[in-house]
């Protein structure tokens, strides 16, 4: 759903019934705006929470849930649980700049998005 989501947004900004590359691709996942009114109309009501992507933002706020299959639905198990992000943020742009160096791939800035 998701990749179908995003390849409809890159539709939007580049143009419908084109075959997208991947840069164009990527802005598609950069403009996923999930909404309420959106997630139901996609049938994934309480599946799903809001979610909003961007380019300095590819994890939204990061929610999870964890759910079990009861053999005709799936069922919820837990709450909503948010990331740690304070102490996540950290490790992953260590590791991002880290895989960045060793395989000389140049940073991307968001402002031109």
């Amino acid at each position: 759903m998701l990749t179908v989501e995003a390849l409809r947004a890159a539709q939007e900004k580049h143009g419908k019934g084109k075959v997208m590359n991947g840069e164009q691709s990527r802005d598609g996942f950069e403009a996923i705006n999930l909404t309420d009114s959106s997630i139901d109309k996609l049938g994934l009501k309480g599946f799903l929470q809001p979610l909003k992507l961007a380019c300095d933002n590819h994890l939204g706020d990061g929610k999870i849930q964890v759910v079990q299959w009861q053999g005709d639905q799936w069922k919820p198990v837990s709450d909503w649980i948010l990331p740690e992000n304070q102490k996540l943020w950290p490790l992953y742009l260590k590791d991002a700049d880290t895989y960045a160096r060793e395989k000389n791939v140049a940073s991307r800035s968001c402002a031109r998005s």
